[in-house]
């Protein structure tokens, strides 16, 4: 049986290998860090997934979002995460009970161009989806509908759920704001889980948050999972205008890059009005 594994940061879309790809230094550390596993790279297929071999299951994994953290900042944090990931994997270590886990679900954003498979999923633009985790020690886990048969939940009150806990932790977060030159109001949020910064932008009470400092709708960008802006009607012209430096720059660079586009949040829903290229 083969199991296509997925990293407790996210998953890794199907990209080219590097020219480098068996001398790169994120390589040659992963390949350590396996051998001290005792698992070995059994193959690299055409796509730069690594088959693992490990008992009845292969894991399948790219490395190719760690290179772009490393190359962003510096560290090894993804990798480490990745490796962790795989330790709990290795270890069998089950999501706990409903009761236990309900209050750890959320929804994150991933780009369209992926093979969601069973993970439970949901399209918002031609760019990206959302899809759902279970977070806990600062690692994602994807959920799947065999979990929530595991639970012995239907769709419906997982997703209640993680309305819940959504809006309960855009609750918690706070709005900042910066003033361009202008005055033209620029907003993002400060939120105890970066991960899913952009993700907030689709709580349910983020009118009642946002309204009284930007009014509503609502325009944002939200180039990578961890980063978003959001401005008012009033400010759209000129921030739209200066905000694709920016915007690409964050989308080209992290190894958790969402889309480019602009998004408008309404009464009417999430309407796409561009695009930066």
């Amino acid at each position: 049986m083969e199991h296509q594994f997925r990293p407790a940061q996210s998953p890794t879309r199907c990209t080219p290998p590097s020219r480098n790809f068996m001398q790169d230094i994120i390589f040659e550390r992963f390949k350590t860090q396996l051998d001290n596993l005792g698992l070995s790279i059994d193959e690299i297929d055409d796509d730069g997934f690594m088959h693992i071999e490990c008992g009845e299951n292969t894991l399948k994994i790219s490395l190719d979002n760690v290179r772009k953290s490393y190359e962003q900042d510096g560290t090894f944090d993804h990798l480490d995460n990745l490796v962790n990931s795989i330790k709990t994997y290795l270890t069998n270590t089950p999501i706990p009970g409903w009761e236990i886990s309900k209050e750890k679900v959320f929804l994150s954003l991933y780009p369209s161009d992926f093979d969601y498979e069973d993970f439970i999923n949901e399209k918002v633009t031609e760019d990206f989806h959302k899809y759902y985790v279970y977070y806990e020690d600062e690692q994602y886990f994807w959920l799947n509908y065999r979990q929530l048969d595991e639970w012995n939940i239907d769709e419906q009150e997982f997703k209640n759920q993680v309305d819940k806990n959504m809006a309960s932790l855009l609750e918690k977060s706070r709005v900042e704001i910066v003033e361009t030159k202008s005055k033209a109001r620029l907003a993002y949020f400060e939120t105890e889980i970066d991960g899913l910064k952009a993700a907030l932008l689709f709580s349910k009470n983020l009118k009642k948050k946002v309204s009284p400092l930007l009014g509503f709708p609502i325009y944002c960008v939200l180039p990578v999972r961890d980063f978003c802006y959001m401005f008012g009607e009033k400010d759209k012209d000129e921030l739209v205008n200066s905000l694709g430096a920016t915007v690409l720059e964050e989308y080209k660079n992290s190894g958790y890059e969402i889309t480019t586009e602009i998004i408008k949040i309404s009464e009417n829903g999430i309407e796409t009005i561009g695009k930066y290229k």
